[in-house]
């Protein structure tokens, strides 16, 4: 395979799948000169996150949203850049407090930040729409998104039950 036709469908799979490449000691065997040495990593990882609290009151004037990241394949919570952090690309993380543990006891360490509640209460109510006047609760899912201080992406979410504010 040439070289031009072997870079097209690198290319097709990097879209196709989210990938990108990235040339290590780019070398050829023997056996119809195909690269070799080429390390495929991916445009984003996903992460475990964890969002407390479980049940959120839209009437509450709760100060935080508290939330636990969990990398894996071996990346270090230590190395995500806080101020690259959004929920559900609006709500910036705050910038402290923050601490690294292993909070759900999976011997995986976990990245401990907050949001500040008031702005996160408000993307919900401005969001999300039951579908019954009557309904109580309902179930949100949140994203978290953002990236490693190499520049590698990372996003995870959660689901959490809010208590619904009634109309009046």
């Amino acid at each position: 395979m040439k070289t031009a036709a072997l870079s097209a469908v690198l290319l097709s799979v990097v879209l196709a799948y989210g990938l990108y490449a990235i040339p290590v000691k780019v070398g050829y065997n023997n056996v119809g000169r195909i690269p070799v040495g080429l390390k495929i990593r991916p445009a984003a990882v996903l992460a475990t996150v964890d969002i407390k609290p479980d049940t959120l009151n839209l009437k509450s004037n709760i100060l935080r949203v508290t939330t636990y990241i969990e990398l894996h394949d071996g990346l270090d919570v230590d190395n995500i850049d806080i101020s690259s952090i959004l929920l559900n690309n609006t709500i910036p993380a705050c910038v402290k407090p923050t601490a690294t543990g292993d909070y759900d006891g999976d011997a995986i360490p976990d990245l401990m930040m907050k949001f500040d509640g008031a702005q996160v209460i408000s993307y919900i109510q401005r969001n999300i729409q039951a579908s019954e006047p009557e309904e109580k609760f309902a179930w949100v899912t949140l994203t978290l998104a953002g990236k490693l201080k190499d520049g590698l992406d990372f996003m995870g979410s959660d689901v959490i039950r809010i208590i619904l504010v009634k109309p009046t």
